[in-house]
């Protein structure tokens, strides 16, 4: 009988420990895929400091810290941008822009400025939805958009092209965008001074809804099926108009940041920045690769190059109106499998 116990509890044993196992092997699963999933970027840079050397919108930090966190990124491929758009993390991270391949819920999205229409109910998320609905909301007789409109500005001095980074928010080829020479986005500046230098005009946001069951897949299997693709859906997007500078001279730093705060401050006078003749001069005499965002009567990316280019920009700027309301120049991104934030992490190499 006793014989009997024991054979028992050792089965009893047996069958628990093997349980435990699938449960562990479960819990095990479930944690890949959301390691998977959740896929954020970590850039180091060879630089001295993260912070900006100044910042139109408040007093800079002067902190050291050796790491900061960004989950706005700049705008480079547009064709993709569009709010609900589902792409590939690791696509975000290298440029290359990879929609995978699963079909989303209808999504709800609504609008940071004054309109009847200020929410919108998206079937199936696309670019040509997403203007439909921003095209509708700004045509509403109630919209308005004087009180949305901001102008801001930040300035840093690099050594390293690959610096600029920090201005788009994410792992880009700056060598590909501003079109340098082949030795690509570790190129070292060739004059005395670099800065690089990023100015928005912020006009509104469209946002959406988190989803109310936090699933945002149409069909619910493929928030478990698409781990292996690391999705993240666009989940805001802001319009406007944007530009990142970047500018070598032969002048100190302190020369140029003086004549770009007074280019950015500027009044416009007969279709011309009026700025002091010095700080013209010093612009003039530095050369300039402006990428920009939301130029005159096209929603393509472009690099303008000198004085004139960049003071064109800024002088045909600033309008906000239903026929001119910009161009999608950030986007946000969060997780599909927990809608956690997608952010690129930057750190000093």
């Amino acid at each position: 009988m006793r014989k009997l116990s024991i054979l028992s509890f050792v089965l009893t044993s047996l069958i628990f420990n093997s349980c435990q196992s699938d449960d562990d092997t479960d819990t095990n699963v479930h944690n890949e895929e959301t390691r998977l999933s959740n896929f954020n970027p970590e850039v180091k840079l060879d630089t001295k400091s993260l912070q900006y050397d100044y910042s139109s919108r408040s007093k800079l930090n002067k902190g050291t810290s050796n790491t900061i966190s960004s989950d706005q990124i700049i705008v480079t491929y547009p064709q993709y941008t569009f709010i609900g758009s589902l792409l590939n993390a690791e696509t975000i991270d290298n440029s290359s822009y990879s929609p995978a391949p699963f079909q989303l819920k209808p999504i709800d999205i609504s609008f940071s400025f004054p309109t009847d229409f200020i929410q919108s109910t998206i079937s199936r998320p696309s670019l040509s939805a997403m203007r439909a609905a921003v095209n509708k909301a700004t045509r509403d007789v109630n919209f308005s958009g004087q009180q949305s409109l901001s102008f801001e500005y930040d300035i840093k001095q690099f050594s390293k092209y690959e610096e600029a980074k920090l201005a788009f928010g994410a792992n880009v080829n700056v060598g590909s965008l501003f079109k340098l020479e082949a030795s690509g986005s570790s190129h070292s500046i060739k004059k005395k001074t670099g800065v690089f230098a990023k100015f928005i005009h912020r006009n509104f946001t469209v946002d959406m809804d988190l989803p109310y069951d936090g699933n945002i897949f149409l069909n619910p299997l493929d928030k478990q099926n698409s781990a292996s693709h690391n999705p993240v859906y666009i989940s805001s997007i802001t319009y406007g108009r944007l530009g990142v500078l970047a500018l070598e001279s032969n002048y100190s730093f302190d020369e140029v940041l003086f004549a770009l705060k007074a280019a950015f401050t500027a009044k416009v006078v007969n279709g011309e920045l009026s700025i002091d003749i010095q700080s013209k001069k010093v612009l003039e005499e530095s050369e300039l690769k402006t990428y920009v965002l939301g130029g005159k009567g096209t929603d393509a990316t472009q690099i303008v190059n000198g004085y004139k280019g960049f003071s064109d920009f800024i002088v045909n700027g600033g309008e906000f109106t239903a026929e001119v309301p910009g161009v999608p120049i950030y986007f946000s991104a969060s997780h599909a499998s927990d809608n956690s934030i997608f952010f690129t992490k930057f750190s000093i190499e």
